[in-house]
């Protein structure tokens, strides 16, 4: 487990972090898993694929964010790991559906309602 680099895709929604994780844990055959919690700013967030992610992928209500991040763990699986860790969240384009440049409908008023829910 790297808790240097954070991952730059995060979800707002911790029953889909959870569901997502046990789904990951059986298929790559790993003992277990860690959710990390985190609050950024919001000049953090990488809005072009934020808002492309939340129209794409709608059930997963994802962050794309960068920068450094100071995490927790926000509860873990078979593993004992505990402790704040400050990592990179560098954003990766290298995702296949990423992009620079969000044209679509949703705005940053949409996100924001969306996260009051959470």
């Amino acid at each position: 487990m790297n808790l240097n680099n954070l991952g730059c895709s995060w979800s707002l929604c911790e029953v889909y972090a959870e569901n997502h994780a046990q789904t990951i844990m059986g298929a790559r055959n790993k003992d277990g898993y860690v959710i990390l919690a985190t609050e950024v700013n919001a000049d953090q967030i990488d809005w072009s694929n934020t808002l492309y992610a939340t129209e794409q992928r709608p059930n997963e209500y994802e962050v794309v964010f960068y920068g450094t991040v100071l995490a927790s763990v926000h509860s873990s699986h078979r593993l004992e790991i505990d402790g704040e860790f400050a990592g990179i969240a560098a954003t990766d384009s290298s995702f296949d559906d990423y992009n620079d440049n969000y044209d679509g409908d949703l705005t940053k008023a949409d996100f924001f309602a969306i996260a009051l829910e959470f």
